[in-house]
């Protein structure tokens, strides 16, 4: 079961359903800020379901307490600039916003 976006928001699509009391386990790709699973933490709670956990691939953030028992596979640092302060190399790339949500 997964969720997508419509309107800006996190739903259940294509006839998915969670029955109430299910045990969840959130899986996420790559967490960065931790947004959508916030959101789907959310989403999960308007089904009074048991979020048992949740798991990543990657990582690549600060810590982040979901208030759930919280694993990823693995964890890397991006190195990130203030808009000021960005090295001259960097301003030489044309800046691309890859990715399915268009972020």
């Amino acid at each position: 079961i997964f969720c997508e976006r419509v309107d800006g928001r996190l739903v259940f699509k294509r006839g998915f359903s969670i029955p109430e009391g299910s045990n969840v386990l959130i899986v996420e790709d790559i967490v960065t800020t931790g947004g959508s699973i916030s959101e789907i933490i959310s989403l999960l709670k308007s089904f009074n379901s048991n979020i048992v956990g949740i798991c990543s691939l990657a990582h690549r953030g600060d810590d982040i307490d979901f208030g759930y028992t919280y694993k990823t596979l693995v964890k890397f640092n991006i190195q990130t600039w203030e808009e000021s302060n960005i090295p001259e190399w960097l301003k030489k790339i044309p800046i691309t916003k890859p990715g399915s949500t268009g972020k």
